[in-house]
């Protein structure tokens, strides 16, 4: 990981984080795909939202997903660029 990445992420990423602080983040490397559990215990394999009704305007999570849903990457590029046009 380039460190000296790390003041300008941490700058833009304090836009949508409230009370993020530099010292919270530490330059890594990952390696686990997550499984997101939901309020009901069940798994699901990926998450697609926007995170503004919960208020992150502007921020849009796509998180846990890889084949097959890469093949739909595309598709899932288009609607997400749906989503910012129509921010």
């Amino acid at each position: 990981m380039d460190e000296s990445l790390l003041k300008h992420f941490f700058e833009e990423a304090s836009k949508y984080i409230v009370g993020l602080e530099i010292e919270d983040l530490t330059p890594n490397f990952s390696g686990i795909r997550p499984k997101i559990k939901t309020d009901d215990y069940s798994f699901a394999d990926f998450y697609i939202a926007h995170e503004k009704e919960k208020g992150f305007p502007g921020w849009i999570n796509l998180i846990g997903i890889e084949s097959p849903g890469l093949t739909s990457a595309i598709a899932i590029g288009e609607e997400i660029a749906r989503w910012v046009n129509d921010s």
